[in-house]
């Protein structure tokens, strides 16, 4: 049920609030490797991993955007697209997270593939010819 925060990264905090407030956080979803099953991927439609950030992250650290942004090095810009779903959770955001204490790197990876498979499978496809009949 909460981030894993190692204790230096703790010590290493300024004011100490805002690694102990993230461990309230629920994302412990994003502590495993694949957050879904395939049957859960088919059922709902899984979350951006930005909404995560914005309803569940941003307001446990007590932080605007634009602090968030500038932790990670990003433009607030870019931040934004991906808090509102319009953008993906990159490779290099996913480490620069777990770096900040925020989870695993291959654990929003795998939310983001969740997401991304999931718009994949529920958009028009062209007809495909399986491989099988090759054999």
């Amino acid at each position: 049920m909460n981030i894993d925060v190692d204790d230096e990264a703790e010590r290493s905090d300024a004011d100490g609030r805002h690694a102990k407030r993230l461990r309230a956080v629920r994302t412990d979803y994003l502590m495993t490797a694949t957050p879904f099953t395939d049957l859960q991927l088919r059922r709902r439609h899984p979350p951006h991993p930005g909404e995560t950030l914005r309803e569940d992250v941003l307001p446990a650290l007590e932080i605007s955007v634009t602090e968030m942004a500038r932790r990670l090095g990003l433009a607030r810009e870019t931040l934004s697209r991906i808090l509102h779903g319009r953008a993906p959770i990159s490779p290099d955001l996913a480490v620069r997270l777990e770096r900040a204490g925020i989870g695993r790197a291959r654990a929003w990876l795998a939310v983001q593939c969740d997401y991304d498979l999931w718009q994949a499978e529920h958009r028009a496809q062209p007809p495909i010819e399986s491989f099988a009949e090759l054999v």
